[in-house]
Order: C-alpha cells, then structure tokens, then sequence
C-alpha cells in the first residue's frame, strides 16, 4: 500500500514525499484530490489481509469484522523463543517468558531432544526398559527445561548431555560437582535444567522422589537419600536376617544405624556385620524382636 498519488494529490502534505487529500475550494480553483483504482485496492487489500488472517468471512453488513480479527488468534506471531527485540508479544510469548512451561509431552523411548524441546516438561516412561534422553547442545543462556521419570519400574531413566556439555550444581550423580550425565531411578525422580552458556547446565534441583510407608525413603535434592526401616529378629538370637532397602543406593552408603524395641539396655540390641547398597544382614539379641533402621547414603 502507498499513499495517495494522482495529479491532484496535496503534495508533501505530512512531509517530504508524503502526499495527503485535499478538498475542493471552486472558488478559489483548488480541485478536489481524486481516487484512483490502485489507492482503492490497496486500502481494501490491507484491511481485508487483516480480517481474513483473524478467520473473518468478509461479509458487507458487519461492520467490526477488524475489530473481531484484531482480538482473535493468527493475526499476530508469536516471536520465537528468547526474542528481545521490540516486537508486539503475544499472550503465548508472555507466558513462556514468565517461565510458564510451554508444553508437556511424554516419551517412552530413547530421545534426542532439540533446542524446541527448551520450556518443556519431558516426562519419560522408562517400564518397557531403561531409557536415555540426550539434552539439546547448549546455545542459549537461560534456556530451561524439565525431565521426570513418571513410571515405578526400577528401569534408570538416563540424562546425558550432547558434545561436551555438562552438567553442573547437583549430586544426582557420582562426584557431585559435575557430569555428562544424571540418571533418574525411581518414580518422580526429576532434574530441573537452565542453559548457562559456555556449554553447561546448571541443576537446580533434582530428586524429590518418597515412599512415606514402614519402610521407606526420601531423596533430598542434594542427592542424599534417607532410609529406614525395622526387621524381626531371627528366631536364634545374633543369627542372621536378610534386609533390603526399600532403594538401592546408586553409589555410596555413609551410615546405618539401630534401634530395639523391647527388652532392656542390658540385653537388647541390634547390629549388622554386612553392608551393601541393596540390604545389609540384620542381628539381633533378642530372639524375634522387633529392630528399627535407619541408613543414610546417595
């Protein structure tokens, strides 16, 4: 579209080049500035572009269908992701730059996610088998996403990172400092993700996993892993009972401790003389007594 051009345009009326309409005055000999065709259309092109990309029928008796366009979806685009120009944003923009997740989807294979997948929620069901999701090489600082194990089968969900990235701030991992990968064991175990640029993630959080029962456990975002317990003692006291945890410890057991129920300080007791990430063997000094637990590890 360009604005009026014929011979009796007003010319430079709103400044160099930019002609404008003026009315007649016969007395004076000022002729009215004419229409042409291609001013005509031009105004009808742009007006109806507008109206039609709002999914507005042109119809001749309504006369706010610009107005309806201006207020539906498709007349404007939503910016892509991490836009910081000074274009118009859409309510979908806004809300994923207020940190809105922008989609949530389910995978229950191997996957490579891409920098589109940045926003989202992943949430992985690994019952058919262990499963790997491989992150989106890093290229934007502050990108984000989300991935959480969402079935209860023991099979690892496992996190890597593309190239040389790695992962940093979380101890969901052997070293605790940093990785090219995290694994996810349990259901509802999850691993928040922001770009940082350089070629890292930062974790900032990860775990969360609990099984509040008797005999349970709790994952602190740390990495550590809370357990406990009780066993009854064997029916011969100091022989033997085979416990296991409630979770297999991934890489370390630090503590493991005892308490009896019954009996007196003097004759009541529990202990173990074998400890593994998966259990440990359970005695105690009273024939069938009940023995509590509690073990500490990551």
């Amino acid at each position: 579209m360009d604005r009026i051009n014929t011979a009796s345009k007003a010319v430079d009326l709103f400044g160099a080049g930019k002609h404008g309409w003026k009315n007649a005055n016969l007395g004076l000999g000022v002729t009215p500035t004419d229409f042409n065709a291609e001013f005509c259309n031009g105004v009808q092109e742009e007006i109806l572009a507008i109206i039609e990309a709002g999914g507005q029928v042109p119809a001749i008796a309504t006369r706010n269908q610009m107005l309806l366009a201006l207020r539906a979806a498709g007349v404007f685009t939503t910016p892509a992701q991490f836009d910081n120009t000074t274009k118009a944003a859409t309510t979908a923009f806004v809300q994923r730059a207020l940190g809105n997740y922008q989609d949530a989807i389910s995978v229950a294979a191997n996957t490579v996610l891409t920098a589109a997948d940045f926003g989202k929620v992943i949430f992985v069901d690994a019952s058919g088998g262990p499963r790997t999701i491989t992150l989106p090489l890093v290229t934007q600082s502050g990108a984000a996403l989300k991935i959480y194990k969402s079935d209860s089968s023991a099979n690892a969900v496992t996190v890597v990172t593309s190239g040389s990235n790695v992962i940093v701030g979380t101890n969901n991992f052997a070293g605790g400092t940093s990785s090219s990968s995290v694994i996810l064991r349990t259901v509802g175990d999850f691993l928040d993700l922001c770009a940082t640029g350089g070629g890292s993630y930062y974790g900032l959080s990860s775990g969360g996993a609990a099984s509040v029962a008797a005999s349970g456990y709790q994952k602190l975002p740390s990495g550590l892993i809370i357990q406990w317990g009780v066993f009854t003692g064997n029916a011969t006291p100091g022989n033997p009972v085979a416990v296991t945890f409630p979770l297999t410890f991934p890489t370390a057991l630090y503590s493991l401790t005892f308490g009896s129920a019954g009996g007196t300080t003097a004759t009541c007791a529990a202990w173990s003389d074998t400890q593994l990430l998966t259990g440990f063997n359970g005695r105690a000094s009273i024939a069938s007594n009940s023995n509590y637990w509690a073990a500490i590890g990551k």
